[in-house]
């Protein structure tokens, strides 16, 4: 029997309160409701990379946030990438 756990939905927002991926949709209305130009989606559990790709294009009016090594930094906290490795 498939489990609902294949059915399992993940909540990016770009803009709310928090900007992050949630489990909850509850947390995630916690974030965006009444927040002016609150951007939200969701996504099936197995879609993380798209979750936090629309967080990094949709980011408005906010610092740029980018993920590293598992943790959302602030581009301003972010350390120098060492040559070679990513976008220069």
């Amino acid at each position: 029997m498939m489990g609902s756990k294949n059915n399992k939905k993940i909540y990016a927002v770009a803009v709310g309160r928090e900007i992050g991926i949630y489990e909850s949709f509850e947390k995630t209305q916690n974030m965006t409701n009444g927040f002016s130009g609150a951007k939200m989606k969701s996504f099936s559990a197995k879609e993380s990379v798209k979750a936090a790709i629309y967080i990094q294009e949709n980011c408005e009016n906010h610092e740029k946030k980018s993920f590293v090594n598992g943790i959302w930094l602030p581009e301003s906290l972010q350390f120098q990438k060492k040559k070679g490795i990513g976008k220069e």
